[in-house]
């Protein structure tokens, strides 16, 4: 109707319009929408790849399929493989799926320690110990080197006792892992030594290790402390993966079962400490 109007106007336009009541509103051609700025950014990110980056996407896919095919063949299971997009929580074998909480952390920094000298019994004789950290391989100082060596042999033989395979974690960056570690300081002998990683969500413990003729005199219970204080301190949540014969530890100091990573492949059960 306004369209036959409009024609009627521009046909005969020396008769006189009839008055408009004060109430009417003439009608405004629409204003032409302005761009959105987020059509913007997707049409700039979505730009043609060049034929570089198209061979170079397809021989990193080609690549993790293949990984994929030699660990089936070989009864393997590793999480991650085979995925566009991984991350630290697939590497060390927490999840099958990509789960952006799981992201390593860019900020790896921990508080310093309140009292970096504690003392506990061991049978009739007390005995010292000295909290040392390590973020990354220390340079420069053999003393700190050999403690940092006695540290990473300590954690390998855990996880060799427990048999599991230390080469499945080849892909992950061990500069970003914190050791604090329990050290005699009249000897210089390493007595605990606990590893963690920051995530986006998680402070992950990688490994929680009492040397044995030190073990049941409080040092493990010490070294999750830490943990926990560390964890308060960057609002972080602990989750850690535990075999069944230390499942008792972990509950008896306050950790849950947390179902949210359970796998079907996994031996051992995950806890996390309640907020």
């Amino acid at each position: 109707m306004a369209f036959c109007r409009r024609r009627y106007l521009q046909v005969k336009p020396a008769i006189k319009t009839p008055q408009r009541p004060s109430a009417y509103i003439p009608m405004t051609p629409p204003e032409t929408p302005k761009p959105n700025q987020r059509l913007k950014m997707w049409k700039y990110n979505s730009r043609k790849r060049t034929t570089e980056e198209r061979v170079k996407s397809f021989l990193q896919l080609q690549k993790k399929q293949h990984d994929l095919q030699v660990l089936q063949r070989r009864g393997l299971t590793v999480c991650g493989v085979g995925l566009p997009k991984n991350n630290l929580g697939n590497q060390l074998q927490i999840s099958d799926k990509y789960i952006k909480d799981l992201d390593t952390d860019k900020n790896q920094s921990s508080p310093s320690f309140g009292t970096p000298l504690i003392t506990f019994s061991l049978g009739n004789r007390d005995c010292s110990a000295v909290w040392i950290s390590f973020l990354g391989k220390p340079i420069n100082n053999q003393t700190l080197e050999r403690l940092f060596v006695t540290c990473q042999q300590m954690v390998y033989q855990s996880f060799a006792e427990k048999l599991i395979e230390m080469e499945l974690l080849d892909g992950t960056n061990e500069e970003e892992f914190t050791i604090n570690c329990l050290v005699d300081p009249s000897s210089g002998e390493v007595l605990a030594v606990v590893e963690y990683v920051f995530m986006r969500t998680y402070l992950w413990v990688e490994c929680l290790v009492v040397k044995k003729e030190y073990r049941n005199a409080g040092l493990g219970k010490m070294l999750l402390e830490r943990v926990l204080y560390v964890a308060q301190m960057r609002q972080k949540q602990i989750l850690l993966y535990s075999l069944p014969d230390v499942l008792s530890f972990y509950t008896n100091n306050g950790m849950q079962v947390s179902k949210k990573f359970a796998h079907p492949e996994h031996r051992g059960t995950f806890l996390t400490f309640p907020k």
